[in-house]
């Protein structure tokens, strides 16, 4: 449907600025393990009195290396930005033996990652989000990626894409 089918377009309004008293945030990454076909995505969100705010998203398709460097980057403007910060990952499915997982925490040790292995169907972990929306409880700093960002909430489950969603889903 034009509006979204599981979640409605009126619903993702954007703000032109946070709260000044925002000051925790999360940054969850749901990374790709190629330059084409999937992207990379890290959703920024931050609370403050039941209103959940999208302050930043940073999307790509890069190497195993250039993402983590971009990754890194991102935690230290994100450090620097936020009193509260807390950075995840999602571990990379076919990890079986762990070795994904024990090098990016190791390579992120000075940001505490916390890696997170989901078990649910993606529509599943999207549930809570959904419902924050609906209760319109959900907003979008303005920026740049507020267009794709939209169109593929909009599009989920059926779309092409899902990262930003993934990403925004494991921030909440």
């Amino acid at each position: 449907p034009d509006g979204g089918e599981f979640f409605q377009r009126d619903g993702l309004k954007i703000v032109g600025e946070l709260p000044a008293k925002c000051r925790r945030a999360v940054r969850y990454w749901d990374t790709a393990n190629s330059t084409d076909g999937d992207w990379t995505v890290g959703a920024l969100l931050t609370e403050l009195d039941g209103m959940v705010y999208v302050a930043d998203v940073v999307r790509g398709r890069w190497t195993w290396g250039k993402r983590n460097e971009v990754m890194q980057q991102t935690a230290e403007l994100d450090k620097l930005r936020w009193h509260d910060y807390q950075l995840w990952c999602e571990a990379q499915r076919g990890d079986s033996g762990g070795q994904v997982k024990d090098t990016m925490t190791r390579e992120f040790a000075r940001f505490s990652l916390r890696m997170d292995s989901p078990n649910q169907s993606k529509e599943l972990r999207a549930r809570p989000l959904q419902a924050s929306i609906e209760a319109g409880n959900f907003r979008l700093l303005k920026g740049a990626w507020n267009s794709s960002y939209i169109d593929e909430m909009v599009s989920f489950p059926h779309g092409e894409h899902d990262d930003q969603v993934d990403a925004t889903s494991g921030a909440f």
